[in-house]
Formats: C-alpha cells, structure tokens, sequence
C-alpha cells in the first residue's frame, strides 16, 4: 500500500499509517484536495525514508504505529534531517500519555474527519509561507 504522487507546484506531504485501508483513503483524500502525496505503512521503512531523502513539507504520522514505534520516534527522527519540519500527529483517540510537544506539530484526532485534517494542514502550509 505504498505510492507516490509528484505534482510539481502541489505541497509535498509523507503519510505514515499502520492501518492500510485507512492509509490508502486518507492518502486519496489528500490528493483530490490538491496535495502530493507520499504514503508508507511500515514504521521501520519510514524511518529510513525520512533519515535518507526529507523533501517533504510536511509530515502526517499517526501517533501510534503499532509495537515496534511510535509515531513521535519517526518525528524526532524526521526532525534530525529536517529541524523545521511540521508534523501533524494523527490519534483515534486512545492515548497512552499526554499528546508530543514537538515545536510545529498538532495533533488531529481520527474521528474529526477529513476537514480538521485539512484545516491542520493549511495552518502548516501558511506557516511554511512566512
């Protein structure tokens, strides 16, 4: 369940989600709002994705990526190549402590829908302009 969209002017967004079916509508959600869209299921994959090519605006990690990793684990990592890089955490609501407090980052709940997801990202991407 792994893909990639490239348009050339569109913001660059990395999905990562450990749940394929949700991965896969989240992603197509993304891209008919007008993002590029990278998705990847595998926590361990993401990891060296965002350690070895970062090029992205934006980060979207769901904050619980099964046993192995956490969705702040990918983000600190993300964030040792790419410091000012927002990340928009996605929960469906269980928490296991309070929610990261990486600078530039959110947390979205599931249940909110596609539109909180979408008023995140465009907080982030204003904040990519100034």
């Amino acid at each position: 369940m792994e893909s990639s969209v490239h348009l050339t002017d569109a913001t660059k967004i990395l999905v990562i989600e450990d749940n394929g079916p949700f991965l896969a509508a989240l992603a197509d959600t993304l891209e008919m709002i007008g993002y590029a869209v990278e998705q990847l299921s595998d926590p361990a994959r993401a990891l060296n994705r965002v350690a070895s090519a970062p090029g992205f605006d934006i980060l979207v990690i769901d904050l619980h990526l099964g046993a192995s990793l956490s969705g702040t684990e990918v983000a600190q990592a993300a964030r040792q190549s790419a410091p000012d890089l927002p990340v928009i955490f996605l929960t469906g609501g269980q928490t296991d402590g309070p929610p990261p407090t990486l600078a530039s980052s959110e947390l979205v709940m599931k249940t909110d829908g596609p539109m909180a997801l979408r008023d995140a990202l465009d907080r982030a991407s204003a904040a990519l302009a100034d």
